[in-house]
């Protein structure tokens, strides 16, 4: 099982679809955001590249900007995980929710596999339980990082309390979730995004894009 940290995501996507009625009943609200042009047609595979970090190193601000440089829908985890209703349990003291990474799996590849019957060539996941895909279902894994300053800024910011920014402060400091996304064999990209420009978010997705092609 894996604790969530309560706080997570920012802002809302601007477009959603339904998700499988077996996730639960009713239309998600910021679930899942399409490109503004889908193809219809058979269903195909859809590539899924996993945006992943400790909370506040920017994965949903560099989800959302990759799933429109590159024409990929994106998937909000902390919506889904809501709309799923995956949460398996609270830890009050820690303030996290715990989740059981098999059920976001299975919760993500379902939404894939509506995006498939709709023609979308690929899904960009936010969430730091993104890594915990399994390999053969990820094309890549962008790992984010930032500075220990500006990450305790960001979550001070978020109104994090002092010690849920140390132990995600910790957490960054020991590269926790780069280690984890290695040990799960996936082919990581690492991206800084303590000065993150629009013009390096741009050569990212031109990186990606050329792993999805080979």
């Amino acid at each position: 099982m894996v604790k969530l940290p309560a706080e997570q995501g920012e802002g809302r996507p601007r477009t959603a679809v339904r998700l499988p009625a077996e996730q639960g009943e009713g239309r998600p609200r910021t679930a899942v955001r399409l490109p503004a042009e889908r193809s219809e047609g058979r269903p195909r595979t859809v590539v899924i590249i996993a945006v992943t970090g400790t909370p506040g190193t920017g994965k949903s601000t560099i989800a959302r900007k990759l799933s429109l440089l590159m024409g990929y829908a994106y998937l909000s985890g902390s919506e889904l995980i809501k709309h799923a209703k995956l949460a398996r349990g609270y830890d009050k003291k820690r303030r996290v929710s715990i989740i059981d990474p098999s059920l976001f799996t299975h919760a993500v590849l379902k939404v894939r596999g509506s995006l498939a019957k709709s023609g979308s060539d690929g899904l960009v996941v936010d969430s730091h339980l993104s890594h915990f895909l399994p390999k053969r279902h990820v094309s890549a894994c962008v790992v984010l990082s930032c500075s220990l300053p500006s990450l305790a800024r960001r979550l001070s910011k978020k109104g994090y309390s002092m010690p849920k920014i140390r132990e995600n402060l910790d957490a960054e400091a020991l590269g926790i979730i780069l280690v984890e996304a290695l040990e799960a064999g996936h082919k990581v990209v690492k991206f800084d995004t303590t000065n993150a420009t629009n013009s390096g978010i741009s050569r990212l997705a031109s990186r990606l894009n050329r792993i999805v092609r080979t």
